[in-house]
């Protein structure tokens, strides 16, 4: 399933971009200096809020996730203790995020893993098949946010949840339409 996966991405889609096309919500870059002390985690959150135009039905349900500010944030990953710009515990509903990454975009992209995992088994299944039939005609906004992803991380080309979550990060209310259903109470 990889392989394939991997030989569609670059057939279909790293291809496919305009060279006009952009994303409606660029990464920002990380601040070193941030320690937690000075960061207003609330402050980030209404401003994801506010420039993702999240639905007041979201910003309730979003509400109660604790946020917690974490510096030099690792988890363990295959076995090694790996720095991170954040982790999300969606059963707890909890957001860690190292304060040099606390921005928008960071918090917009973890928050969707909680959403995601709200999301019944057939409304993950719909979703998959919706977005990979449309990876196979090349759509050109998801071959952006898959190009970006590739030039990250590789691997996450092919975990749907990390797709779900980048969809959201990059594309907010931009995204194709049949999209949309998947992310009830954001758009």
């Amino acid at each position: 399933m990889c392989k394939w996966l991997t030989n569609l991405f670059k057939k279909k889609l790293m291809g496919a971009i305009p060279p006009a096309l952009v994303l409606p919500h660029p990464e920002e870059p990380g601040n070193p200096q941030a320690t937690a002390a000075a960061v207003n985690i609330i402050a980030v959150r209404q401003a994801w809020y506010d420039g993702w135009r999240v639905s007041l039905n979201g910003r309730g349900l979003f509400n109660p996730v604790t946020l917690n500010l974490v510096e030099n944030l690792a988890i363990v990953y295959n076995g090694a203790l790996v720095k991170v710009p954040a982790a999300t515990y969606a059963e707890l509903l909890r957001i860690d995020i190292d304060p040099k990454w606390a921005n928008p975009g960071v918090l917009a992209h973890e928050s969707q893993h909680i959403f995601y995992s709200w999301l019944t088994e057939d409304q993950r299944l719909k979703f998959a098949a919706e977005y990979f039939g449309m990876a196979e005609t090349g759509d050109a906004m998801l071959s952006l946010v898959v190009r970006h992803m590739a030039g990250r991380d590789p691997s996450w080309v092919s975990d749907i949840r990390e797709i779900y979550a980048d969809i959201y990060r990059y594309l907010g209310d931009k995204m194709p339409e049949s999209l949309k259903p998947f992310f009830p109470n954001m758009i």
